[in-house]
């Protein structure tokens, strides 16, 4: 199932971003172009929309990865809103619930000196969101939800 929308919200000031895709790499493309004419389209500057971009395509990514490993069918659903000076974008899927590990200067360090090609994910989503929170309802939905303020 793919669709690209952008309705109008219930009781919401601003229109909304929704997306929904199957769970494999190759589209991933679609998610970067889709999320930056979206941020675009809310007349944020072009340090905003590079920052946002980057956090969802890693959100997306590691729902690919952990929620769906092995699998390119599974459902991924994505919905982006501007609310109170903050633009928020939450990632959902429906697979295999996980336990990030936390993110600290110890686990990138380790990264960085392993020349780990992996494992930045979520630290580069909190570099470039003002918050991110991840939410695991086993055998339910796996969210990840974060917010960039805006001015």
């Amino acid at each position: 199932m793919l669709a690209v929308d952008f309705v109008r919200g219930e009781g919401m000031s601003a229109k909304e971003f929704v997306l929904e895709l199957t769970s494999t790499p190759k589209k991933l493309v679609l998610v970067r172009n889709s999320i930056r004419k979206y941020v675009h389209a809310c007349r944020l500057s072009p340090i905003y929309i590079d920052k946002i971009e980057l956090a969802v395509d890693e959100a997306v990514s590691n729902a690919i990865e952990h929620a769906y490993p092995e699998q390119d069918d599974g459902l991924i659903q994505i919905r982006a809103w501007k609310e109170r000076k903050r633009l928020f974008v939450a990632i959902r899927d429906f697979g295999k619930s996980y336990k990030p590990k936390p993110v600290n200067f110890a686990t990138i360090r380790k990264v960085m000196k392993n020349h780990a090609r992996r494992g930045m994910g979520r630290y580069l989503m909190k570099e470039c969101m003002d918050s991110v929170k991840y939410v695991s309802r086993p055998r339910k939905y796996n969210e990840t939800v974060m917010y960039k303020k805006i001015p």
